[in-house]
């Protein structure tokens, strides 16, 4: 809530879906302002948006540096604004008039102001974050789908997380889904069930996969991950999607006994090279994500392990949804 709105309400304007009152609030029913050390003014920023083909484009514009003049004028549009009960950022305390010198509004008439100030490779920073997020996304899902899954209710929350990565499917938005241990080739470590294609846009092929995971499409068979992942990593670093992630679904590790000695270190080399291809992972096995491999794959891929537990799958999500976003400084 902005100093304003706390003002308005405590004074009894009418703010967002609550009416004017006659008066202001009873003490115990006031906000009290509270401002936090470091942190910058709220600014409001002035953006003419424009299109080709307007007929009156030279007027608009006028109208809009008109506007802009008023705004910033300290006998115009900045005393009315002060009045209404947004503070300037050159005035340490509010001008005469202005809600904020109401003591019923129950802010700090004296509160410095901060202004935000940015540099600009900072500011190319946050616009690169924000055009990189904008553009095409690509996410495979890499699930366990071996019996051990069907113990203890971990299948359900990974069908559930799957279900939430699918939810971002759409036309810029493509995914694949894949399982593994597959049972067409058991002797295989690095073989998985294409159960979507890489690159499909349509969430109900999805959905009717997992359907079918859930009616029993498990197979009686330890799963290899770190062969799996291997796979899905090569997979994954040839897509032209500008962002990229591997959703990893699984309970524990079962490849450790009988895994070739160069499999660690090729998958370690594939995660370190470019592109950057996240790895999310989702781990409900005992061990969570204590072992070294999780950590370390997680780390180096600038990706993020989530062990089991009531909010896990909420906490993936999350991370999906900021895919191109999550690996930028200035959040």
């Amino acid at each position: 809530m902005s100093e304003k709105s706390l003002a308005d309400y405590n004074l009894g304007r009418a703010i967002g879906s609550c009416p004017a009152l006659g008066s202001a609030l009873p003490v115990h029913d006031r906000y009290v302002a509270y401002y936090p050390e470091n942190v910058p003014a709220l600014d409001h920023p002035l953006i003419r948006v424009d299109w080709r083909g307007t007929t009156d484009a030279t007027p608009r514009r006028a109208a809009v540096a008109r506007f802009a003049t008023w705004l910033r004028d300290p006998d115009g549009g900045q005393r009315t604004l002060g009045a209404q009960g947004y503070r300037g950022v050159d005035h340490r305390t509010p001008g005469p008039g202005s809600p904020l010198s109401d003591s019923r509004a129950n802010v700090n008439r004296d509160s410095r102001v901060s202004r935000y100030t940015a540099g600009p490779d900072q500011v190319d920073r946050v616009l690169d974050g924000y055009a990189k997020a904008q553009k095409s996304s690509q996410v495979l899902i890499l699930m366990d789908t071996s019996t051990s899954m069907a113990d203890g209710g971990k299948l359900p929350v990974a069908l559930s997380a799957a279900g939430r990565a699918l939810e971002m499917a759409g036309a810029r938005h493509t995914y694949g889904l894949w399982a593994f241990p597959d049972r067409a080739h058991p002797d295989d470590r690095a073989a998985v069930r294409e159960l979507v294609p890489l690159g499909s846009t349509d969430p109900a092929h999805g959905k009717a996969a997992l359907d079918r995971v859930a009616g029993g499409e498990l197979v009686d068979h330890g799963a290899a991950m770190e062969e799996a992942l291997t796979r899905a990593v090569r997979a994954m670093k040839k897509p032209t999607a500008t962002n990229k992630a591997i959703v990893l679904l699984l309970d524990e590790d079962d490849g450790t006994g009988g895994r070739a000695a160069d499999v660690d270190r090729t998958l370690a080399t594939l995660v370190g090279e470019g592109p950057d291809v996240p790895i999310l992972a989702l781990v409900l096995g005992k061990s969570g994500c204590d072992t070294f491999a999780l950590r370390q794959l997680a780390g180096a891929s600038h990706g993020q392990c989530v062990p089991g537990g009531p909010q896990a799958v909420d906490t993936l999500a999350g991370r999906i949804a900021s895919i191109g976003t999550a690996t930028k400084g200035d959040r």
